[in-house]
C-alpha cells in the first residue's frame, strides 16, 4: 500500500468530522427462522441440523394445521461407527440396528419431549412449543437428526424440496438440511436421498437455541445501505462474516472485524452505502466505542487520548478522502449500485503484525450527512 495514504493531522480530522455533523447483547437464547411456506404435509418431519459452533437446541415453532395437538420431539442417538453418524440416514454397521437407516428404526432415536395440548396458530403461522421444552446439545461440527411429529394426526406442514441433504436455512451457528416427511410413528418417509425433483421435504418452523460461547461485540455494526466495510473477507470474534445477522437481535453482528492478509498479496476494500456518495476512510489503533455519535454510529479507533476541544479520539489518520481528486482518493466514491471495490498491493517488505484498523465515514446524501461503518483490523501474516 505504498503511496496509498494521504494523511491529515488529527485536529484537522476532528474539525472535518464535526463539520459533517458528528458530535457528541449478552449470550443467551437465539432463534434461527427457517421457513413458513408449506405446500405439503404429513404427521411429521425428519431433518438434520449441522452445528458450526457448540449449541443446545431448546425449542421450536411449528407450522401446524388448525387444532390442538400433542407433539413429540426425537433426536438421533449418534453411533460413531455407523455410516452417516448422527444423521437421519445413519446406518449402523454392527449391533441390533445393523443395516437399518435411522428414519425407519426407532431404536436409533431418543424421545426428547412430548408436548401436550399445543394449540395451533394456523397454517403457515408459527406455533411455539414454549421455552426450554428440549435440551439437545451439539458439539461444533456435529450433525444430529431431529424428528418432530404430531401424535396420531397428519397436521405438520412442510415444503417440497429438490436437493436432499442440502442446507436451506442457516446462520453462523447452525444449518438445517432438507430431509423427509414422515408417517407417525416411524411408519415411512417421503423424500429420497438419491435426489430428483421434489425428492426431499423442507421443515417449516423456527429453531430456538443457546450458544454459551457467543461473545457479543462492542464495536459498530455494519449499517446496511448506509456504511459497510469489508476487507479480505473479514470476520468478527465469533467467526461471523460482514453481513451476518446476530440471531439474538436479528440485526447485523457488532464489530470489530478482523482479517489476515499475506505478504505479497493484496488488500481489497469493499464498501457499501448510498449510491454516488464519497467515502472518508480512517485508520488507527483499534479502540472499540472510542466515541459514540448517534445516530451516525460510533468511532472504534484511537489511541486512548482525545482532542480537548472537539473530544474526538486522537491517533487517527486519514487513509483516503473520497472528496479529493487524487489517487487513491478519487476511487473512494460509491458507484450507482452503492458499492466500491479497490485493491492495493501488500508488498513482501510489509512488516508482520497489525497494519492498522480501518473504519469508513460514508456520506448519506440525507439529513444525517454521514454514517459510520464497522471497523476492520488488518493483520499482515507471512
Amino acid at each position: 500500500m505504498q503511496g496509498s495514504r494521504s494523511r491529515a493531522s488529527v485536529p484537522v480530522m476532528a474539525m472535518l468530522v464535526l463539520a459533517l455533523g458528528l458530535s457528541g447483547a449478552a449470550a443467551g437464547q437465539f432463534t434461527l427462522p427457517v421457513l413458513f411456506g408449506a405446500n405439503n404435509g404429513q404427521a411429521g418431519n425428519m431433518f438434520d441440523v449441522v452445528a458450526s459452533n457448540a449449541i443446545t437446541l431448546k425449542s421450536f415453532d411449528l407450522n401446524l394445521d388448525g387444532g390442538t395437538f400433542d407433539i413429540e420431539i426425537w433426536s438421533v442417538i449418534t453411533d460413531p461407527t455407523a455410516m452417516n453418524p448422527g444423521s437421519i440416514i445413519q446406518t449402523p454397521t454392527a449391533g441390533p440396528s445393523m443395516g437399518l437407516r435411522a428414519d425407519t428404526d426407532m431404536m436409533q432415536w431418543n424421545l426428547e419431549a412430548t408436548v401436550l395440548g399445543v394449540v395451533s396458530n394456523g397454517f403457515n403461522n408459527p406455533t411455539p412449543l414454549g421455552p426450554g421444552v428440549v435440551n439437545i446439545p451439539y458439539a461444533a461440527g456435529e450433525t444430529k437428526g431431529i424428528y418432530i411429529t404430531v401424535v396420531a394426526a397428519t397436521a405438520i406442514n412442510y415444503t417440497n424440496g429438490n436437493n436432499w441433504g442440502a442446507p436451506y436455512a442457516s446462520n453462523g451457528d447452525l444449518a438445517v438440511l432438507e430431509g423427509f416427511g414422515s408417517v407417525y410413528q416411524f411408519g415411512g418417509s417421503f423424500g429420497n436421498p438419491i435426489g430428483g425433483a421434489n425428492s426431499s421435504r423442507r421443515w417449516n418452523g423456527n429453531i430456538h437455541y443457546d450458544n454459551p460461547n457467543f461473545m457479543p461485540g462492542i464495536g459498530q455494526a455494519p449499517q446496511t445501505g448506509l456504511a459497510v466495510l469489508d476487507i479480505n473477507n473479514s470476520a468478527e470474534v465469533n467467526g461471523l462474516p460482514v453481513g451476518a445477522i446476530d440471531p439474538s437481535t436479528m440485526s447485523p453482528v457488532n464489530g470489530p472485524y478482523f482479517t489476515d492478509i499475506s505478504q505479497g498479496t493484496s488488500i481489497s476494500f469493499h464498501l457499501e452505502g448510498t449510491p454516488g456518495q464519497p467515502i472518508i476512510l480512517l485508520a488507527g489503533p483499534l479502540l472499540p466505542a472510542a466515541l459514540v455519535v448517534p445516530p451516525q454510529g460510533q468511532i472504534d479507533i484511537g489511541n486512548g487520548m482525545f482532542d480537548p476541544v472537539s473530544g474526538f479520539p486522537l491517533g487517527i489518520v486519514l487513509a483516503a478522502n473520497g472528496t479529493a481528486p487524487t489517487f487513491p482518493d478519487a476511487f473512494f466514491v460509491l458507484d450507482v449500485n452503492g458499492e466500491m471495490d479497490i485493491s492495493l498491493p501488500v508488498f513482501s517488505t510489509f512488516p508482520l503484525g497489525i497494519l492498522s484498523t480501518f473504519q469508513a465515514v460514508v456520506f448519506t446524501g440525507g439529513p444525517s450527512v454521514v454514517a459510520i461503518s464497522n471497523a476492520v483490523q488488518v493483520n499482515i501474516v507471512p
